[in-house]
């Protein structure tokens, strides 16, 4: 209401801010507000702005932990991930009908025989040593690189 406090009916379960036509309730970090209760406060969900590179672990109070995938470290800044091998991944492109792979900046480039007519997207998997792409008739296909299709 226009020029009333209502902070002073003590409507937040922490913090009341009074604006100038309503209030707004706040909650000290690492709470935060309810979405389905304004006037309450619960935990917040701390890994949604955790930073971290890969995955995040929730260790309750607020508190959260960084992770890496089997393949990598936890870097020392707690948040970032790096492979434990030294080996590169391929650099994959596709150009129009073929798909080139290419293992260093420095080798020459191999041209994978990859059965499609435009590829529109390409990955890899270093744990398979597959290439997954697909064409313009949204159809998904998987070669191994050395070869084989299944």
């Amino acid at each position: 209401m226009c020029g009333v406090n209502e902070c002073k009916f003590d409507l937040c379960e922490e913090q009341c801010v009074d604006l100038p036509f309503a209030y707004r309730c706040e909650c000290r970090p690492p709470k935060v507000v309810d979405p389905k209760n304004p006037a309450r406060c619960i935990m917040g969900d701390r890994c949604s702005s955790s930073n971290c590179s890969q995955f995040c672990i929730e260790k309750g109070n607020g508190k959260y932990e960084c992770a890496c995938g089997t393949a990598y470290l936890l870097e020392s800044d707690g948040r970032g991930c790096k492979l434990r091998s030294k080996a590169v991944p391929p650099l994959l492109i596709a150009v129009a009908s073929d798909v080139v792979r290419i293992t260093s900046f420095r080798d020459s480039y191999q041209t994978l025989s990859i059965n499609t007519t435009t590829g529109r997207a390409v990955a890899y998997n270093a744990r398979t040593s597959s290439v997954y792409w697909i064409d313009d008739n949204e159809t998904v296909g998987r070669e191994f690189m050395n070869g084989t299709s299944i």
